[in-house]
């Protein structure tokens, strides 16, 4: 799939020191931009926007407590909301194997 050269991550999540956050913050980056972006347009969307969260993982009888999957912040929420209106594809998706679906489903779909 050779759109994929078009896939890009932001600088966005993860932990960072404070001097570090207000440099990138200084920069641009902003909190809620989705993680994956793919500029490659298909089906009517301009383009496709992906924000990976953690799947839920479950507990074993005795050894450990399930964990409940990541939930999307109100700013993801904002900006998948703003995503939509402007004519992306904006799509969460829990773990990396569901993005992986969503990348390739996108790129099968007929270009505009």
């Amino acid at each position: 799939m050779p759109e994929l050269a078009w896939l890009y991550a932001s600088a966005n999540g993860g932990l960072r020191t404070a001097a570090t956050a207000g440099r990138l913050k200084g920069e641009g980056v902003k909190a809620g931009v989705f993680d994956l972006s793919l500029d490659c347009a298909r089906r009517g969307f301009h383009g496709l926007r992906i924000e990976l969260k953690v799947p839920a993982v479950p507990g074993i009888k005795g050894v450990c407590k399930a964990k409940p999957a990541g939930s999307p912040s109100a700013e993801q929420l904002a900006w998948q909301k703003n995503y939509l209106a402007e004519g992306y594809q904006a799509v969460i998706c829990y773990g990396w194997l569901e993005a992986r679906d969503v990348l390739i489903d996108y790129l099968k779909k007929d270009s505009p």
